[in-house]
């Protein structure tokens, strides 16, 4: 018997919380839940969720659509994390007092549903069960970044675009960012992004498509991805890989 689960009269903070620490088919269960509750606020591609320094009125919590938390560095904008459906927005501002601490953009056409910073805390403060599904939620993204700490330590930039694309897949076919997007996420340039995902479509591990990537060959991706950690040579893991799919 899981004790975390709300029920479908459970308040909003709850629903938040829940949604942020839980599996897809429940997260989506509580985001639909949450959306009967709270109001929504569409986000075209591009536009802000929240700006770094402003004032945390609200915690977002994301029901479809991806967000890119952002910062400039050295003149150049550079994604920290994607955050998708259930992630939450705010949040680290809230419990530390503060200001919101990095720009949040809409990378894809985003709706985020709008819960009053006043509810969030006290509801925290009286379940203990809350406290530890942000906790759970919290982690998860911990989880992430570190991954994303992997894909810019890879030694080369073929590396770190199959460690981007074999993080922000999550068992799924297809990563639907725009090439601008993967080179913010890598803090490198499109102009270099664009011919590393052209090799990689003519080897056979992703197909490309507008705003749109999809896996072909998730062993070579991850060969490559750990040929970039010096774990194995780029050309050997892609030979590696062409052998394996000819055996299979």
């Amino acid at each position: 018997m899981n004790h975390c689960a709300p029920s479908p009269a459970a308040s909003p903070p709850a629903l938040l919380l829940s949604a942020a620490s839980t599996g897809d088919r429940r997260r989506q269960r509580e985001l639909d839940l949450l959306a009967a509750q709270v109001p929504a606020r569409e986000i075209l591609a591009g536009q802000p969720v929240l700006r770094r320094g402003e004032v945390i009125e609200k915690v977002c919590v994301i029901r479809s659509g991806r967000v890119g938390v952002m910062r400039e560095i050295g003149g150049r904008r550079v994604i920290l994390i994607v955050l998708r459906a259930g992630d939450v927005i705010g949040e680290t501002a809230l419990l530390l007092h503060g200001r919101a601490r990095w720009d949040t953009v809409a990378l894809v056409d985003t709706t985020v549903l709008e819960i009053p910073a006043g509810l969030v805390l006290p509801g925290v403060k009286e379940e203990s069960s809350l406290a530890l599904q942000w906790i759970i939620g919290t982690v998860n993204r911990l989880v992430r970044a570190w991954g994303r700490l992997e894909e810019l330590l890879a030694r080369d930039l073929h590396s770190q675009v199959a460690s981007l694309l074999l993080h922000e897949l999550e068992g799924e076919a297809d990563v639907f960012l725009t090439q601008q997007a993967m080179a913010d996420m890598l803090g490198a340039r499109r102009t270099s992004v664009t011919p590393v995902l052209g090799d990689l479509q003519r080897e056979r591990l992703i197909a490309v498509g507008y705003g749109r990537v999809t896996l072909l060959n998730r062993e070579g991706l991850a060969a490559l991805a750990s040929a970039g950690l010096g774990r194995l040579d780029r050309r050997e893991a892609v030979t590696r890989s062409r052998t394996r799919g000819a055996a299979a």
